[in-house]
């Protein structure tokens, strides 16, 4: 990406986020980090027993999942409980199974 263009794409999410600290995620993505929410546990716990909050993150979406599958849990279960749909919990499993499989 050149220079303009990454400096265009810089001033968009300023004028979004303003004033707020902005970091990168380890695919090199813009993250504001004053806006988004770090693993809730109580969250994840909530997800699993089947009352999610409403403002429930990717990332506690991702560790409910997982949790919910090493029980045993079928993918449409895990959809139920966690009020998301059947092709939510199938993309974070697949993610998960991919991040396996490039560790071993």
């Amino acid at each position: 990406m050149s220079t303009d263009r990454r400096a265009e794409w810089d001033a968009r999410f300023h004028l979004r986020h303003p004033g707020h600290t902005i970091g990168h995620d380890p695919s090199g993505r813009r993250r504001c980090l004053d806006c988004t929410r770090r693993t809730d546990p109580a969250a994840v716990q909530r997800a699993i027993d089947g009352n999610p909050p409403a403002d429930l993150t990717p990332a506690e979406r991702a560790a409910a999942v997982t949790r919910l599958r090493a029980r045993g849990m079928t993918g449409t279960a895990i959809a139920d409980r966690i009020h998301a749909t059947d092709r939510t919990v199938w993309r974070v499993l697949a993610r998960a199974r991919q991040n396996q499989e490039t560790a071993a």
